[in-house]
């Protein structure tokens, strides 16, 4: 049963659309706070995430880096497979 005190995962769908066409990113803590919000079916999908240039979706993994040029080690990263 749903914890009435969550908001619905489509609500914050519609939030972090309009702050992905404001430009703006999100943090780690605002995509937990987004999967707090989801149904346990929905914790159970396989993560994926959706190319906007090229309209495909993809599965997708968390990492850590350990060494990096660009990103301080410990940088939580999402990882995509072309």
């Amino acid at each position: 049963m749903r914890d009435k005190g969550k908001k619905d995962a489509m609500l914050f769908t519609e939030e972090n659309n309009e702050l992905a066409r404001e430009g703006k990113s999100m943090s780690y803590r605002d995509i937990l706070e987004f999967l707090k919000n989801c149904t346990e079916e929905q914790l159970q999908q396989i993560a994926t995430v959706y190319l906007r240039d090229s309209d495909e979706y993809r599965e997708c993994m968390l990492n850590v880096t350990i060494e990096d040029d660009v990103l301080d080690a410990g940088h939580i990263v999402i990882e995509v497979d072309f």
